[in-house]
């Protein structure tokens, strides 16, 4: 996919983090006027969206979610304890993204990351807990253009779902 002028912005980042779900769902949804890139990559859990209704579905270590700006959305935990990390960004001409959740009947999209791309990113930015802020600033951008080069690189499987594999290139 070749864009002209494209351009987004990074909203932020939240490092790797422990989540304390518990097997009863938040009464609150998650909702953001941005993107969000979601990814789970300790214990399992289970998610839903207004758009999916009733219907949750499982995520497993090393999925991520890319939910679009307003969708609502509800994560719990299988497992006792998981981890997850996502980032925030917005575009102005966001048409790139709207095709990855197109065909998806849950309203997102879903990547699969059996290769840890998306991971040894995320992994790379918590890292830099030492940086000062500048440097943390510039190391975010970095990182957040190289997730969304591989996101815009991404071919389809069906149904809302992606997979980044260990042949995915970065097509900018």
């Amino acid at each position: 996919m070749r864009l002209q002028n494209f351009s987004a912005v990074l909203r932020s980042i939240v490092a790797i983090h422990e989540n304390s779900f518990t097997r009863v769902e938040s009464p609150r949804p998650i909702r953001h006027e941005f993107w969000v890139l979601d990814y789970l990559l300790g214990g399992r859990g289970l998610a839903r969206t207004s758009v999916s209704g009733d219907d949750w579905r499982i995520r497993e270590h090393g999925d991520a979610h890319l939910y679009p700006p307003g969708t609502e959305y509800w994560e719990r935990g299988i497992d006792t304890s998981t981890k997850s990390c996502h980032l925030i960004f917005e575009c102005e001409d966001d048409s790139c993204f709207r095709k990855l959740v197109a065909d998806s009947p849950y309203g997102y999209a879903l990547i699969a990351d059996p290769a840890s791309i998306l991971l040894k990113r995320f992994k790379k930015y918590d890292s830099a807990v030492l940086m000062n802020e500048a440097q943390r600033l510039a190391l975010g951008n970095s990182i957040f253009w190289e997730m969304i080069f591989y996101l815009l690189s991404l071919p389809p499987l069906e149904d809302g779902r992606y997979i980044l594999t260990s042949d995915s290139t970065i097509n900018p």
